[in-house]
């Protein structure tokens, strides 16, 4: 089984559009924040090792809640 660490983030058009989808991935059940110094970004940062089924659903999250907005 392949596994690797996770930590990135994500620009958006806006810092509001960045705190909106951070908070639908919240209520998708992917905790994530925006940073204060780039606030347009949400940054996803999870456990060290991650699957590749455990990434699969993160991306499954993160379009959703985009998608949702």
């Amino acid at each position: 089984m392949n596994q690797c660490g996770l930590w990135m983030s994500l620009q958006f058009a806006s810092d509001v559009q960045a705190q909106a989808i951070a908070h639908a991935c919240i209520q998708n059940g992917l905790v994530t924040d925006w940073f204060l110094f780039a606030p347009d970004r949400i940054r996803i940062a999870l456990q060290l090792i991650i699957t590749e089924e455990e990434l699969l659903l993160l991306c499954e999250i993160v379009l959703k809640s985009i998608d949702n907005l």
